[in-house]
């Protein structure tokens, strides 16, 4: 790999990171002469940084759609349960689906394998 090469990998792998840091592209180690920047900028493969910044932008959003359709239902959940007489109504139904859970279990035969209690 020459020297301009990895130069340019470098620049690339600078602008995917920075911009992933939501930071501008800095060098701060050592100064190159504006030709070298140009011509480094210049073989930037732009379509991989766009690939680059579409898939984290696609995540980004879907992450934020997700947040706030969890802090709606959160929200509706709250307003829901804070009705005490539609709360009662709720441990009603669900004491008599968990009653009928646990009369399922203890109407089931053992399985034929199952050794006979002693």
């Amino acid at each position: 790999m020459t020297f301009e090469e990895r130069i340019v990998e470098a620049v690339e792998n600078a602008v995917i990171h920075d911009i992933g840091r939501y930071n501008t592209v800095q060098f701060k180690k050592f100064m190159l002469p504006d030709e070298v920047i140009e011509d480094v900028y210049k073989h930037v493969d732009m379509e991989k940084i766009k690939r680059y910044l579409t898939e984290n932008i696609e995540q980004l959003i879907a992450k934020k759609i997700v947040d706030s359709m969890m802090t709606e239902v959160a929200s509706d959940v709250k307003h829901i349960v804070a009705t005490k007489a539609i709360r009662e109504d709720m441990r009603y139904y669900l004491r008599q689906k968990m009653e009928q859970a646990m009369q399922g279990v203890v109407d089931a035969e053992p399985p034929v394998d199952a050794e006979p209690a002693v």
